[in-house]
């Protein structure tokens, strides 16, 4: 479901949430400058490690340069897509109206205001980069010192509780956050989520599988059996040679083994 589905992004962005709304910006990210790298793009992927299950997702940052100017910033738009949104135990929880979402950073932050017509380096002082370059609408900036550091994000169906006050009682209730081992060698994180379910993350080498480094209720997560499109909207297995795209009843299915397109009705 788009509206409370959490993306991974394997370029500038590492991590996105999109939902419905007829406000202009439905979208919260998270993003990390170092150095002269301007705020709301992803400098280094390789410092920071994700998982996600389900409508949870949690993070690592282990910065492997300069340990002082490195930043991590969750950019929650103020441009109306945002209902409400408040401070509650160290989180941040938001009603977006289709849905609400919830985030945390393990270490503290301050918040910046942000907008794209603001003065240069009103939020991070620099001079090669201007901070609002990269940025088309005002937000809210939740900024953090990014060197051994984490984070947590969880999202909800509407309809699954009363009130964003019950999504919050919730939240603190039901939830809990190891963050013990944060400052070690490898940092890890382990969160016991809102759905039940104990994510274990360990910061470990990027060019090699995750492997026992990410788990859910104790169990390795199988990257290997998942596919490469697997949601109502595009589908295909890991080196299929089969690619579908539906929208509005309608699919089209492209054989890349033929060299064919086809279309038919969708499945249900």
């Amino acid at each position: 479901m788009q509206y409370r589905r959490v993306d991974n992004w394997i370029e500038d962005q590492p991590l996105v949430l999109r939902w419905q709304s007829d406000a202009a910006n439905p979208l919260f990210r998270l993003s990390a400058d170092q150095g002269n790298a301007p705020i709301g793009s992803y400098d280094q992927p390789a410092d920071q490690r994700v998982m996600q299950h389900g409508p949870t997702a949690v993070g690592l940052y282990k910065s492997s340069g300069d340990r002082t100017s490195n930043y991590l910033n969750a950019l929650f738009p103020a441009n109306g897509s945002i209902k409400q949104r408040r401070q509650v135990d160290g989180w941040t929880i938001a009603d977006t109206g289709s849905m609400y979402f919830a985030f945390k950073f393990v270490k503290l932050g301050s918040w910046y205001h942000q907008t794209p017509n603001d003065p240069p380096y009103k939020v991070k002082t620099t001079t090669q980069n201007h901070p609002t370059a990269g940025l088309a609408y005002s937000y809210d900036i939740l900024r953090s010192q990014a060197d051994d550091n984490g984070w947590v994000l969880e999202s909800a169906d509407r309809s699954a509780y009363v009130d964003l006050d019950a999504f919050a009682t919730a939240l603190t209730g039901r939830t809990s956050l190891d963050v013990s081992h944060i400052d070690d060698m490898n940092p890890r994180l382990n969160y016991h989520s809102l759905s039940g379910d104990d994510l274990d993350i360990t910061f470990d080498v990027a060019s090699q599988a995750p492997g026992a480094a990410h788990r859910v209720n104790g169990t390795p997560i199988d990257y290997d059996s998942f596919k490469l499109f697997d949601t109502p909207w595009l589908r295909q297995d890991k080196l299929g040679a089969k690619f579908t795209a539906s929208v509005d009843g309608r699919c089209v299915v492209y054989d890349f083994d033929h060299w064919t397109v086809r279309q038919r009705a969708a499945r249900r």
